[in-house]
């Protein structure tokens, strides 16, 4: 994913939200989103963006658009775990996220900051 493909995903989201449901969206709409993305992004690097590369997004990290995932300890275990999976998500440690404003439009509710 680049910024551009993340852009356009959550951009499309959040033209769906009259589409999403109480328990978020559907599916069909991370299906279309897929089918978006490849419309719009026909040459890109790494994997084709399918439905389950749009719909699990979430590292369960509560988030700060000042503090980042705001880990303090450099060794603990859920952070060590995190970035082993994915070598991605070290740069977002203390780091502010680009798509904080885009994501807090997707779910104003109590839900603000978490699980992004």
């Amino acid at each position: 994913w680049n910024m551009e493909e993340e852009i356009a995903l959550l951009e499309f989201l959040l033209k769906s939200l009259p589409h999403a449901g109480d328990g978020g969206f559907k599916d069909t709409v991370f299906e279309a989103a897929a089918a978006h993305l490849r419309a719009k992004f026909p040459v890109y690097k790494g994997a084709p963006k399918h439905t389950l590369a749009c719909k699990s997004n979430a590292s369960g990290w509560t988030w700060s658009d000042k503090h980042g995932c705001g880990i303090t300890d450099d060794n603990d275990p859920r952070w060590l775990a995190q970035v082993q999976a994915n070598c991605k998500v070290e740069k977002f440690k203390n780091t502010r996220w680009p798509h904080l404003q885009l994501m807090d439009q997707l779910s104003p509710g109590t839900e603000k900051g978490k699980y992004v």
